[in-house]
C-alpha cells in the first residue's frame, strides 16, 4: 500500500490506496484550516451494519473537539473515467517513448483518443499493438503537420486525432495526450455531483442527529470529473442548498493521479460556500514532500 509520509498514517487492510491517501490528505487539510491535528479512529463501513455506513471517523486529542464523520467518494463523468485517465497517460507515455528522435524537435504534439477505445485495451498484447501502431502513424504524420494542424486516424473504428500544439522548450519533440470528454460535460458534472451529495446525505443523517454526541461531517470528493464548482453552485436551488447545509459541514475536493492526491481545496465550510477558493483553502500536496 502506498503511504504519504507527511501525514499521520491511516492504516486499513480493506481500504483502497486512493481512499487511504485521500483521508491522509484530509488530515493535512484540517490541520491547516482548523489548526487541529486529527487521526483516524475507525472505519465504520468495515463493520457489519444494517444500514449504509461512512468510511472514516477522525478524532482529535484536543479536549472539546468534535469527531469527524468522513465519507469519501470518487466522482466521474462516465464509467471508469479514472481508469481512462491512467490508461491514456500510460499509452501516451509509451507512444512518446517510441517516437523519440523520430519526430520534429522544434514543436510538440498531442493525441486524443476516445475513452471507450482506451478502456477496451485491457491486456498487454492489445496495449502493445496499439502503442506500436499509433507510434508508427504519429512519426509519419508529425513530419507534415504545421502548428495547430490536426490529422485523424481510424483505429478499429475509433477516430484518433494527432495535433501539433505549437512550440515550447520543455515539450518540443514530445507526444502527450489530451483528455476526450463527452459533449454534455456540464450536465454530466451536475449529475455526478448530485449523486455524490445523495450518497453522503444517506450516510450522514445518524451522525448529524445523534442525541448522545455531535459530529462534524465531511464529504470528501475525489474529483475525476473536473468539477466546475462555480457553475454547480449557480445551479443549486435554495432547497437543495439548505439540505446540504443541514447535513454536510465540509466539502473538500481532491484531485488524484495514480491514486495519489496531488492538489485539493475546501469548497464548503459550515454554511460558507467558496465561489472563488481563497489561497489558504487551496492545497498542493506534492510540494509538501
Amino acid at each position: 500500500m502506498s503511504e504519504d509520509k507527511g501525514s499521520i498514517m491511516v492504516r486499513s487492510k480493506m481500504k483502497k490506496d486512493n481512499e487511504i491517501n485521500a483521508c491522509n490528505a484530509l488530515i493535512k487539510v484540517l490541520e491547516r484550516v482548523a489548526g487541529v491535528k486529527y487521526e483516524c479512529e475507525s472505519f465504520p463501513d468495515e463493520i457489519s451494519s444494517s444500514e449504509p455506513e461512512i468510511d472514516f471517523i477522525l478524532r482529535s486529542a484536543s479536549i472539546g473537539m468534535e469527531r469527524m464523520a468522513v465519507e469519501h467518494t470518487v466522482i466521474e463523468l462516465f464509467t471508469n473515467q479514472n481508469g481512462y485517465l491512467r490508461s491514456s497517460f500510460d499509452r501516451a507515455e509509451e507512444i512518446n517513448r517510441l517516437c523519440q528522435g523520430k519526430i520534429p524537435p522544434d514543436r510538440f504534439y498531442y493525441l486524443t483518443a476516445p475513452h471507450s477505445l482506451i478502456n477496451s485495451l485491457t491486456d498487454k498484447k492489445s496495449q502493445t499493438t496499439f502503442d506500436e501502431c499509433l507510434a508508427f502513424w504519429t512519426v509519419q504524420t508529425a513530419q507534415k503537420l504545421q502548428i495547430d494542424d490536426s490529422e485523424q486516424y481510424l483505429y478499429q473504428g475509433y477516430k484518433i486525432t494527432l495535433t501539433c500544439g505549437g512550440a515550447h522548450p520543455q515539450w518540443n519533440g514530445k507526444v502527450g495526450r489530451i483528455q476526450e470528454y463527452p459533449a454534455n460535460v456540464a450536465t454530466l458534472q451536475k449529475e455526478s455531483f448530485d449523486k455524490a451529495i445523495k450518497h453522503g446525505l444517506n450516510k450522514f443523517s445518524k451522525y448529524k442527529h445523534n442525541r448522545s454526541e455531535s459530529f462534524k461531517t465531511v464529504l470528501l470528493l475525489e474529483d475525476v470529473a473536473g468539477l466546475q464548482h462555480e457553475r454547480i453552485m449557480e445551479g443549486l436551488i435554495p432547497s437543495e442548498k439548505a439540505q446540504i447545509d443541514e447535513s454536510i459541514d465540509y466539502i473538500v475536493v481532491l484531485h488524484s493521479l495514480h491514486n495519489r492526491m496531488i492538489v485539493g481545496y475546501v469548497w464548503k465550510e459550515n454554511e460558507t460556500w467558496h465561489r472563488f477558493i481563497p489561497a489558504d483553502r487551496r492545497f498542493d500536496f506534492l510540494s509538501e514532500h
